[in-house]
C-alpha cells in the first residue's frame, strides 16, 4: 500500500508534469518560428522530464532500480540552462549577456559530464525518507549542483 502523503505528492507532480508538457507544446505550436517559443518549450520539457523522473522514482521500492531513476535528476542542469536562456532572451539581452549564457551551458555540461563519469560523487545512494519508499541521498558534489541550480538563474 502506498502512503497517502506519497500519493498526493506524486499525483501533484504528475499533474504539474502534464501541465508543463501541455504549456510547452501550446506555446511552441502557437508560433514555431519564434525563438522564444522554442526556448519556452525547451524549458517546459526539461521541467517535465524532471517531474516524470520524480514521479516514477517515488514509486520504486527496489533501491538498485530506484537509484537509476533518481539519477535522472542530473538532467536538472537543463532546467537551469533553459531558464537562464529564456530570461536572457525575454529581456532582449542575448548579445550583452552572451558570455553568461555560454558560461551557463558550459558549466551545465561540465556538471553533467562529471556526474555521468562519477555518479557516486553526486548521488551515492537512495534511502527511505519521510514517506518516500526511496529518495536520493546527496553526495559531496551535490552541493556543487545545488549552487549551480540556485546561483546561475
Amino acid at each position: 500500500m502506498i502512503p497517502t502523503d506519497l500519493l498526493i505528492t506524486l499525483g501533484g507532480n504528475a499533474i504539474f508534469t502534464v501541465l508543463m508538457v501541455a504549456m510547452g507544446f501550446f506555446v511552441y505550436l502557437h508560433n514555431k518560428d519564434r525563438e522564444i517559443n522554442f526556448l519556452f518549450f525547451y524549458m517546459c520539457m526539461a521541467i517535465a522530464i524532471f517531474g516524470s523522473g520524480f514521479v516514477f522514482a517515488g514509486l520504486i521500492s527496489d533501491p538498485e532500480v530506484a537509484y537509476r531513476v533518481w539519477f535522472t535528476n542530473i538532467l536538472d542542469v537543463f532546467i537551469t540552462t533553459s531558464a537562464v536562456h529564456v530570461m536572457i532572451r525575454v529581456s532582449d539581452e542575448q548579445v550583452r549577456f552572451r558570455w553568461y549564457l555560454h558560461l551557463t551551458y558550459i558549466l551545465g555540461f561540465i556538471i553533467l559530464g562529471v556526474a555521468l563519469m562519477f555518479p557516486l560523487w553526486f548521488l551515492p545512494e537512495v534511502v527511505p525518507k519521510l514517506y518516500f519508499l526511496t529518495y536520493l541521498e546527496g553526495g559531496p558534489w551535490y552541493s556543487v549542483m545545488l549552487a549551480y541550480f540556485l546561483g546561475m538563474p
